[in-house]
């Protein structure tokens, strides 16, 4: 039997192909934030969401000074129609659901850039 773990990257890993399928229908929040609304659990949404960690990382020069770096970590949440958190897959305490769940927004992003790209196109004027 599959650990939890492992239960829940095959999940991640269906909902990726579902999302690259553009099968399912997210919904951009805010700039690191996407939202889908499982049309057949009337009210229940899953969230994922991109974190900035900024680390100052001070330099051997003498010169001093420091340099910045930046990480994006991801959360992802299940809640059901209440609002109850049901699942948390929190990538900052883990690298390997860290990388699934950034294959994962980055699916979402193309998806929507490429229904955005789409839509575009159909509202243009013929070429003259």
């Amino acid at each position: 039997m599959a650990s939890e773990k492992d239960q829940v990257i095959i999940y991640l890993d269906q909902l990726i192909a579902s999302t690259a399928k553009d099968t399912v229908a997210w919904a951009k929040a805010n700039p690191t934030t996407y939202v889908w609304h499982p049309p057949q659990q009337g009210g229940s949404k899953i969230i994922i969401q991109r974190i900035e960690r900024v680390t100052n990382i001070l330099e051997a020069d003498p010169r001093g000074g420091a340099r910045r770096r930046i990480d994006n970590d991801f959360v992802f949440q299940v809640l059901d129609p209440a609002s109850v958190e049901k699942l948390l897959v929190d990538g900052r305490n883990d690298p390997v659901f860290n990388a699934k769940l950034k294959t994962l927004f980055e699916g979402i992003e193309s998806s929507l850039t490429r229904k955005g790209l789409s839509f575009f196109k159909s509202i243009l004027p013929p070429a003259p």
